[in-house]
This record gives structure tokens, sequence and C-alpha cells, in this order.
């Protein structure tokens, strides 16, 4: 059974017909697209199946070693290698391959707090944790950036480094764009702390991007009294150990899974994100201006300005979440009659609200997006929804209409649709390879 448009736009929740959609099984029945399919598997590869087992299993061929591991040092000083690693990338010196700079995402303690700082959630009665507990739970995540190289065939930690630094739940960051010293923020510019750092990106000047994705959940054992410092794209020079990290907000603020970077035929910078919660939605941002490979890491003022922009899919528009350009968003009032965005922070940093007003759709999860490297489509891990009967996902593709990734038009596909029988359940992370993905 063929999934058309627009039985898959009913199904993301437009009315009492998603259920009953789900439930009748046409978004698993749906095909894999053409393209997907490859003539002949690599050969150099012997994909392994599914286990339960509690270690990490590899293909034949394949070895591994431990870098870094909770608690080691990494540079003079005696910062400590964080907690709960995600997402990381690896920074190559120009002269040597085989060494470089690793950034590494710690998002979240959960359960494990007590190994961390000694708090037992379990324990009865009154379980307030102490200031020393919360510095520890803040201090051990955020992103490590470690300098390793390759000796003797196996990776490994250079300890008094030092390109060795922590950005963690303490640190100083400053504010850029629409929002930074607007009352949206609490009238600053300097913020501190950043954690649920889920995936990320880097920039085509050789930084990282790094997501706050669920913020909530350390803001609220932490008891921080600034949540909207919080759920943005945070932006680290690994090169520059003593540069003050920023978090973009012109980018908006949302459950940020991971940021996809691509140049438009114009040169400006173009940021695919997704807003990872049941029933939110995918966003772009196109940078005013272009990319100028000379200026080198003084492109990380490209992502201070430029124009916010949410899917709908319904219509294949990209709205622009901008007051200038959108009169809904310009005209919504609140209950009592007062305008509901005054600024264009406010709709920055209450992106969701600004989102669902302007008639983006809400999706399933939408997590990692990739961008085919051939053919430049756009690739979205829609993990599941529980909400609407989808419990294994999908993956989506956009095409952007012109050609072009600053374009405001696009059609999509369901490229494949999770399935038990597939192997393929609830799909979170994407990689893209070059030499292996044939585009259609």
């Amino acid at each position: 059974m063929n999934l058309s448009r627009s039985q898959f736009l009913r199904y993301l929740g437009k009315g009492a017909s998603a259920l009953a959609i789900a439930k009748s099984g046409i978004l698993s029945a749906a095909p894999k697209s053409k393209s997907s399919l490859r003539s002949k598997p690599n050969e150099r590869f012997q994909p392994i199946s599914a286990s339960e087992q509690d270690s990490l299993i590899l293909p034949p061929g394949y070895r591994y070693n431990t870098i870094a591991l909770y608690g080691d040092r990494m540079n003079p000083q005696g910062d400590t290698f964080g907690f709960n690693s995600d997402f990381n990338c690896f920074f190559p010196f120009e002269d040597k391959k085989d060494a470089g700079l690793l950034w590494n995402n710690h998002e979240t303690l959960g359960v494990l707090e007590y190994y961390v700082n000694g708090y037992d959630s379990q324990k009865q009665g009154p379980n307030e944790r102490t200031d020393k507990q919360i510095e520890q739970y803040l201090y051990a995540l955020g992103g490590s950036v470690i300098r390793i190289a390759k000796k003797n065939g196996d990776w490994t930690l250079f300890p008094d480094s030092s390109y060795g630094r922590r950005i963690n739940g303490l640190t100083e960051f400053r504010l850029t764009g629409p929002a930074a010293g607007s009352r949206a923020v609490g009238n600053t510019n300097k913020v501190f702390g950043t954690f649920s750092n889920c995936a990320g990106g880097v920039t085509f000047w050789n930084t990282v991007l790094s997501c706050e994705e669920n913020v909530e959940w350390v803001i609220e054992p932490c008891k921080l009294p600034h949540e909207t410092h919080y759920g943005w794209v945070i932006e680290v020079d690994p090169f520059d150990p003593k540069s003050v990290p920023v978090k973009h907000t012109a980018l908006g603020r949302f459950a940020h899974e991971n940021a996809a970077l691509v140049l438009s035929p114009s040169g400006k910078i173009v940021v695919y994100m997704g807003d990872d919660t049941r029933d939110e939605c995918v966003y772009k941002f196109v940078s005013k201006n272009s990319y100028v490979p000379s200026l080198g890491a003084a492109n990380s003022s490209l992502l201070e300005a430029g124009i916010l922009y949410a899917a709908d899919f319904d219509k294949g528009i990209w709205i622009p979440l901008d007051l200038e350009l959108n009169e809904t968003l310009r005209n919504y009032k609140k209950e009592n009659g007062d305008r509901c965005f005054e600024t264009q922070a406010d709709v920055l940093v209450h992106c969701r609200s600004a989102a669902k007003i302007c008639g983006a759709t809400p999706m399933d999860r939408p997590e990692d997006i990739e961008i085919h490297p051939l053919d430049g489509t756009v690739f979205i891990a829609m993990t599941n929804n529980d909400r609407h009967g989808n419990l294994f996902g999908q993956i989506l593709r956009i095409r952007e209409k012109s050609g072009d990734h600053a374009g405001l038009e696009f059609d999509f596909e369901v490229f494949v649709a999770g399935e038990r029988v597939r192997d393929l359940l609830l799909p979170t992370i994407l990689r893209l390879i070059k030499k292996e993905i044939s585009g259609s």
C-alpha cells in the first residue's frame, strides 16, 4: 500500500483521523523510496544482528579502544572528562591527520546521579540536594575538549594538553542574536551553564555546535532560576581555550537535537534543526550574510542574524518566524488583548508557540537531520509518537523545490517507515556517507 501525501499529513494529527490512520497500518506499509535501495551491499562490511547483550558488539575486522572515561584528567588544571557521553566530533590538526581535538557532549545524569554526587533519589523523607551536590551535578554535564592522537594503532588522551577544556553547567556564556539583553532572557547578555547536550554539528569555520535538548531535566532538580537561559544552540571554538562560548538565540529556543549546516548557492549558512519532542516542529535558519572562508572563526557572526523558519508539511512551505515578515505573529493577541509577541526576542524565546500559531506542522519527535552529500536532499529521523499510535517512527526526506537550501518551498517523501519486521525501530541518528549512498 502506498502512503500518499494526504494520508501522511492526516496521520500527523490534523483531526480525529490521525489515530485511526496510524492503527490501520498505513504508515508502516509505506514502501522504501527507490533511491534508498542499493544494487549491491558493501562487501567489506558485515552488518551485525540485533542483540540484548550489555556489551559493544562490532562487525568482523573492527576493534575499539577506550580513549577517555568519566573522571579522567584532561588538562594541567585538573579538569576531568564529563559524564554520559553523546555526540562527538573530531578536529584534526592541519599537519597531522592522526592527531587533533575531540569534542564530546555530556547529556544527563538520570538514575546514575548517585555515582556523580552521592545523591540517593530513593531515600525516604526529606531529600534535598546540597549546594555541593548541585555543583557536582552541573560540572559533570556539558562538553569536553580533549587532545588525542593515534599511537601504535590506538587513540590516546593527552591529560596535560593546554587544549583540554571543560564546558559545563557552571561555564560563563555570551548570548548573541535578537534575544541577547532582552527582557525575555532577563535583560542580560551573560548566562551560566550548558547541559542536556544531545547532538550538534561542525561549522565551516571549524567550531562545534552543541544542542541543548531536554533542559528541564536539569533545571528542575538543580532549582535553576532562569529557564530561558537554556534550550539554545551553543558554539565553542575548540582551538581557543580562552574563548568565551556563545549561545545563538537567532536559532530559536526548543529541545534541539542537532544542527545540520549547509551553504546555499549564494553562500548563506543554512542550519536545519529538529525539536525532539512529540508534536513539535522542524526548523531551518538562513543567515543574513554570506560565508567568507578567509574570516575563519569570525564567521560565527553569521549565526547571529538571519531568519528562522518552521516547516509546514501540509503546504510544503517554510514559515518565517519573524515579526517583520509574519503578520500572524504581529497580530496574535493574548486573552487579555495584549500582543503575544512584543519583540523578535519573544518569538525566539517562545519559539514553539510561535511555530504552532503560524501553522507549522507538529511532527513525530524530529531528531537527527542530515544532508545528502550528493543531491542535497534533507533526511529527518522521526523517532516515534505514541500519542498517535506511531510506535516505530520513520525517516522523511525533503527536497527544496528551487534546489536552494535557502528556498521557501519544498516537497517531501517518507523515505522509509519503521517496522519491527525490518529491524528499523525508533530512528534517531543518521549518517550519510558520500561514497556509499546512491542518490536518485
